[in-house]
C-alpha cells in the first residue's frame, strides 16, 4: 500500500537518507551545497549539523532569493555560482517537489547524479502512474457511508487536502458564506490531523470529521475519477492557478494566499465575503485565572511563538533569548507557548499553553504577541494586542508578501519583519524598539 506524503514520514525520510550519504563518505572533505531553499532547507541542515558539516552556500532559480541569505547561508544563481568550480571539491543536495527539473538542470552543466549531485526524496513514488480500481472503489464506498449520515436536500462534504492550521483557517473564513451562497444544508469537514479538526471547529464546532489520510487519498481518487456530478465531493484545493497559468503565481502576480482561496477556490469576486470564527464564551475568564496562576500582568505580558509544527525555523533560540532579555528589561513578563518537550521553553520565560480557541482572549488579555510565520498566526491575526510576525527570507516558494497580514487585510496593524539570518542583533532591536514606540500599559481593547 502507497505511502502518505505525510510531514513525519518525509522527515524520517529525509534523515534516512542522509545518514546513509554520511555513512558512504560522500560528502566527506567537499563543499556541501544545498539546491533550492524549501522547507526542507532547515531538516537539511540540521542532518548536516548532526555529522558536524555545515552548507557552504545555496543556490535557487529564483532572482528575488539571490544574492540574499536563508538561515544565514548565502544564496546564489546555480549559473553564477557553480561556474569555474573544480568537479570533485563540491557535492550538491537537491530536496525538492522540482528534483527533476534540478537535475536536469545540472546535468545540462555537466555534473553527474550521485556523483556531483544527489537528490533527497521526501515521500515515496507511486508505484504506478495509474491509481488502482481498488482504490476508486474504496473511496466510492467511503463517499456513500458519510453521505449516508447526512440529512438535508443538498449534501456535501469538504475536504481539507492540506492539514496545516493556516490552510485550515483560510479556507474556513470563506467557506460560511459559500455554504450560504450554495444553499448548501447538510454536510462534513473531513482533514485527517488533529491539530487540523480543532483549527476548523473554531468555525463550525459540530462538523468536522477525523478520517485517514489513507481514507482521504482514497475519497479524493474517487472524486478525481468520478467528478462533481456524481460525487458531492469539494476538495479546498488552493493551487488552481499554481496549475492552469503560473508555477508560482505570487511571482508575477499582485496576489495574496486570500486572494487565492476568494478568487480560485470559492470563485468569488471582489466582494469581502469572508468572516471570521465566533469566540467562545469564557476565554477572558480563562485567561484572567492563567495570568493569576503565572503571576503575569495584563497589558504588560508578551507571548512568544517561536515554533511552527514540524517546520525547524531559521531564527535561532539565541535570538529569542535576545528578544525575551529586552523585553524583560523593559518591564515585561515574556511567556514561551510550549505544547511540551518537542518545544523548549526559551531560556528567561516561563511556559504558557492554552486551548486553541481561547488563543484570541489569551493573547488580547497578555497585551502582545511575537511569532515565526505560520498558521498559529493565522488563528490569532484577529488579536486587538500587538501583533509582531516573523518572517524568513527566501525559506518558501513564496515571496513574504504573499502571507502579509497587513496585505491580506486580516490584520492591518500587525508589524512584520523580514529574517534573513545575517543580522540577528538587528531583529532582536527591530522589534524591542516597537516596544518603546508603544510604551502605553495594558490593550486598551481587552474586555474590562
Amino acid at each position: 500500500m502507497r505511502k502518505e506524503k505525510s510531514t513525519k514520514h518525509a522527515l524520517r525520510r529525509i534523515r534516512a537518507q542522509m545518514r546513509r550519504l554520511f555513512r558512504s563518505g560522500a560528502l566527506s572533505q567537499k563543499e556541501v551545497i544545498l539546491f533550492g531553499c524549501t522547507m526542507w532547507t532547515g531538516v537539511l541542515m540540521e542532518c548536516l549539523e548532526s555529522c558536524h558539516l555545515k552548507a557552504g552556500a545555496m543556490i535557487d532559480n529564483n532572482p528575488g532569493k539571490a544574492d540574499g541569505k536563508c538561515q544565514g547561508i548565502p544564496v546564489y544563481l546555480p549559473e553564477a555560482y557553480l561556474k569555474g568550480k573544480q568537479k570533485g571539491t563540491f557535492l550538491i543536495l537537491i530536496c525538492s517537489g522540482y528534483w527533476q527539473e534540478m537535475a536536469g538542470q545540472l546535468a545540462d552543466m555537466g555534473l553527474v547524479q550521485n556523483t556531483d549531485f544527489y537528490i533527497i526524496h521526501f515521500y515515496d513514488k507511486p508505484d504506478a502512474p495509474v491509481k488502482s480500481m481498488w482504490d476508486i472503489a474504496r473511496g466510492y464506498w467511503i463517499y456513500e457511508r458519510l453521505m449516508m449520515g447526512l440529512q438535508g436536500e443538498r449534501k456535501w462534504l469538504f475536504v481539507f487536502p492540506y492539514g496545516g492550521s493556516g490552510d485550515i483557517y483560510m479556507a474556513c473564513i470563506f467557506l460560511k458564506q459559500f455554504l450560504v451562497q450554495e444553499a448548501i444544508d447538510s454536510y462534513l469537514l473531513l482533514a485527517d490531523e488533529p491539530l487540523a479538526i480543532k483549527t476548523l471547529r473554531l468555525f463550525f464546532p459540530h462538523k468536522g470529521r477525523q478520517i485517514t489520510q489513507e481514507a482521504k487519498r482514497q475519497l479524493l481518487d474517487a472524486w478525481a475519477f468520478c467528478g462533481s456530478g456524481i460525487m458531492h465531493v469539494k476538495p479546498l484545493l488552493y493551487w488552481g492557478w499554481r496549475t492552469k497559468r503560473y508555477p508560482n503565481p505570487d511571482s508575477y502576480m499582485d496576489i495574496t494566499f486570500l486572494d487565492v482561496m476568494k478568487y480560485d477556490v470559492f470563485g468569488y469576486g471582489r466582494q469581502d465575503v469572508w468572516q471570521l470564527p465566533d469566540r467562545p464564551a469564557g476565554g477572558y475568564a480563562l485567561a484572567r485565572d492563567l495570568f493569576e496562576k503565572q503571576r503575569l500582568i495584563k497589558g504588560r505580558t508578551v507571548i512568544l511563538a517561536p515554533y511552527a509544527g514540524s517546520y525547524r525555523s531559521g531564527i535561532s533560540g539565541k535570538v529569542w533569548e535576545d528578544i525575551a532579555k529586552r523585553l524583560t528589561d523593559r518591564g515585561y513578563c515574556v511567556c514561551t507557548n510550549s505544547a511540551g518537550d518537542s518545544e523548549p521553553v526559551i531560556a528567561g520565560t516561563q511556559q504558557i499553553f492554552f486551548p486553541l480557541q481561547y488563543a484570541v482572549d489569551v493573547v488580547d488579555y497578555a497585551g502582545a504577541f511575537i511569532g515565526v510565520r505560520s498558521g498559529f498566526c493565522d488563528i490569532l491575526s484577529a488579536t486587538s494586542a500587538m501583533f509582531i510576525v516573523l518572517y524568513e527570507r527566501a525559506l518558501n516558494a513564496v515571496k513574504y508578501e504573499y502571507f502579509s497580514f497587513v496585505r491580506m487585510g486580516l490584520n492591518k496593524d500587525a508589524k512584520e519583519f523580514v529574517y534573513s539570518g545575517d543580522d540577528p542583533d538587528g531583529l532582536a532591536g527591530q522589534v524591542a524598539r516597537e516596544f518603546d514606540q508603544n510604551p502605553d500599559d495594558g490593550n486598551p481593547n481587552v474586555q474590562q
